[in-house]
């Protein structure tokens, strides 16, 4: 015995299709065609890893900022008024 609100029912109706049908819905249905599945290969694994690295080192370059090892010519940063000034320039 099944009740309205049980899963196999709302399963059932989630697979008839039923819903409102857009253009939108349509161009983007072959994004969501392999939902669920995984795949054996590698995939993304790389791209994964180069935007990990390419972050860490963004992160780095900051923190040298940060602590004054990293000093670029002409370029001071004061963190009191929270300006930027150009040195040799007025």
């Amino acid at each position: 015995m099944s009740t309205a609100g049980s899963p196999d029912q709302r399963d059932a109706y989630a697979l008839k299709g039923s819903g409102i049908r857009t253009k939108l819905g349509r161009a983007l249905l072959p994004l969501n065609s392999r939902a669920g599945q995984v795949d054996a290969a590698w995939g993304s694994t790389g791209f994964m890893v180069f935007t990990m690295i390419a972050l860490l080192l963004f992160l780095l370059i900051l923190l040298l900022l940060y602590n004054s090892t990293l000093i670029l010519d002409d370029f001071a940063l004061t963190w009191t008024d929270s300006t930027v000034t150009t040195l040799g320039k007025n």
